[in-house]
């Protein structure tokens, strides 16, 4: 997140930043390793639970690397007590899903990709 959104702005108002539209492009070259880590983590019968820009590192040879596993879980868990970022999950999606984890990477995709807020699918934060 300090990277590419080093004043930690919100959703809309980060994709509406015109001076980072050219680092946040330049940024997209991230998600088909994102993605990767998250079909990784499926296989292994791991759901993240809390996939955002956040909870993605990246290392010295630029390489992107997820993290915050608090609320992973196996699917079909409860997600009661789960500790999610807000804006970044559908609160009424109460178990432990695959789509989880895809739907963030689409509002990845349209964090840094994206050219307005409308095109947020997730519920809550803007």
């Amino acid at each position: 997140m300090e990277k590419i959104n080093p004043g930690s702005l919100n959703k809309s108002t980060f994709i509406l930043e015109k001076d980072r539209s050219a680092a946040r492009m330049m940024a997209t070259r991230y998600l088909p390793g994102i993605e990767a880590g998250i079909l990784q983590l499926h296989s292994l019968g791991i759901i993240h639970n809390d996939l955002n820009p956040s909870n993605v590192m990246i290392t010295e040879d630029d390489t992107p690397v997820i993290i915050g596993f608090d609320s992973s879980s196996a699917p079909g868990t409860s997600l009661d007590k789960a500790k999610r970022t807000y804006g970044w999950f559908d609160p009424d999606m109460g178990v432990s899903r695959e789509s989880n984890d895809l739907d963030a990477l689409a509002e990845l995709r349209v964090w840094l990709a994206g050219s307005s807020p409308e095109e947020f699918s997730i519920k809550g934060a803007k």
